[in-house]
């Protein structure tokens, strides 16, 4: 795959977009992905308010979207103490907040070089 670009979005039950999930957001530009592989997205938290959420996924190559699932996995997230920290998200706390940090070894083309 050219130019890869991994999308993924954080949605409400209700189809509302709440935060976007993206390769190039995290300044992540590989060349080249291998045909197949593994992509792996690393968060440290995802504190949010209880509820079902939708993971939607999208890929493009060379900015042209080459799949788009809709929902790709749903979730549930209870209330209660969520961060290390004691944070409590509930039905009456809102806001999300998702640090992430991305591995992309297993997917990387030999000698591809990240931009």
């Amino acid at each position: 795959m050219e130019q890869p670009n991994l999308r993924l979005s954080l949605e409400g039950a209700d189809g509302r977009f709440l935060a976007p999930i993206s390769m190039h957001t995290s300044n992540i530009r590989p060349d080249r992905l291998k045909a197949s592989g593994e992509l792996v997205v690393h968060f440290d938290a995802l504190p949010c308010m209880a509820g079902t959420y939708h993971i939607r996924a999208r890929l493009l190559c060379k900015g042209l979207v080459q799949d788009d699932l809709r929902p790709a996995m749903r979730f549930e997230v209870q209330e209660g103490l969520i961060t290390p920290g004691g944070d409590s998200f509930s039905l009456t706390t809102n806001g999300v907040f998702l640090p992430l940090t991305w591995d992309l070894e297993q997917a990387l083309d030999s000698g591809n070089a990240l931009r």
